[in-house]
């Protein structure tokens, strides 16, 4: 087994939960909601293209290394300097609840109904 070197976990991310709550007109949206802050190696891996509905779209992938923490789940996000990242595996590195691997996307941009990014904020 490989040791952990936790001089290189020099990152600070957040995980996020996806939480219901209400705008000011009372609709309910889902939105991201940080709960634990920790230390973490980041290293970007190679991006990819692929062609969502007629567009195509970069995906960014990012291997996270960070000590163990129960409960992180696939479900969960992680926030990183501005950049919300969907987990898209979290693997506890030789079953020995010392260091928890999770293997990462870029969280897609909200799309108008029609396809169009609403990202420009027109």
């Amino acid at each position: 087994m490989k040791p952990v070197n936790i001089g290189r976990m020099g990152q600070r991310i957040e995980f996020c939960r996806m939480e219901e709550t209400e705008d000011a007109m009372g609709q309910t949206i889902v939105s991201p909601v940080p709960f634990l802050k920790v230390w973490a190696d980041i290293s970007e891996k190679n991006g990819a293209e692929r062609s969502v509905a007629d567009k195509l779209r970069a995906e960014n992938y990012f291997k996270i290394t960070v000590r163990y923490i129960e409960g992180i789940t696939t479900d969960m996000l992680v926030l990183w300097k501005g950049r919300l990242l969907e987990i898209k595996s979290a693997i506890n590195l030789y079953e020995r609840n010392k260091v928890l691997e999770l293997e990462c996307t870029e969280y897609p941009e909200k799309e108008d109904s029609d396809g169009r990014d609403d990202s420009n904020g027109a």
